[in-house]
């Protein structure tokens, strides 16, 4: 039992005296071929941006990074407002704008009244031929063949005095021979006296 003891001790320190020798071999080889200690990586050297190696010159600021130097980024922070515009001295002013400022000439006036009765008499004449083409619109298609045609439209146009000067008739897509028809077709129609000469616009629905 002891023989037994002292080989398996003799084996285990040969196992041991060859591990630690692989070891050191392996240090040592790794050393030698490393030449030492790992020198530490030198710098980039500093060159040139991308932009001025390709030949553009590089801009002093960023515009697309815009900077004021009066900036307040408070929530509250009230832009200044802008300094006020004073009068020139009349000691500077010129001779045209004295003469001017002595007489201004005749002031413009806009007259809303009249371009409020307008629209109401286009309206109103707006109405009164949409109303005339309801009543003849069976009669019209029937005498030109076109019951069966998309809307055609109508403009009409009045003088100051309401009565009828002329009328057009125009569509998509239906015959021409509907059209010079219906052209042709007499029709005669007045409305209350706008004033003014004006066009409107009115639907032939089939």
């Amino acid at each position: 039992m002891t023989r037994s003891s002292d080989i398996f001790a003799r084996s285990g320190r040969r196992i041991a005296a060859a591990l630690a020798g692989s070891a050191v071999l392996l240090l040592g080889s790794w050393y030698l071929l490393s030449g030492g200690e790992a020198p530490e990586p030198a710098a980039p050297a500093a060159g040139p941006e991308p932009a001025v190696s390709l030949g553009v010159q590089a801009a002093d600021a960023d515009p697309a990074r815009r900077q004021f130097d009066d900036f307040d980024p408070r929530p509250d922070h009230v832009a200044a407002a802008p300094p006020r515009i004073e009068p020139v001295p009349e000691d500077k002013l010129t001779s045209d704008r004295k003469a001017w400022l002595a007489d201004p000439g005749p002031q413009i006036e806009v007259d809303t009244s009249a371009q409020v009765r307008l629209e109401a008499a286009r309206a109103a004449a707006t109405s009164e031929l949409q109303k005339a083409l309801d009543d003849r619109r069976g009669s019209l298609l029937r005498a030109c063949g076109g019951k069966d045609a998309s809307n055609i439209f109508v403009q009409a146009t009045f003088g100051p005095d309401g009565k009828l000067l002329g009328r057009q008739f125009a569509d998509h897509g239906n015959a021409t021979d509907v059209l010079e028809c219906l052209q042709s077709q007499p029709f005669a129609m007045s409305i209350p006296p706008p004033g003014v000469e004006l066009s409107v616009r009115g639907v032939l629905a089939p």
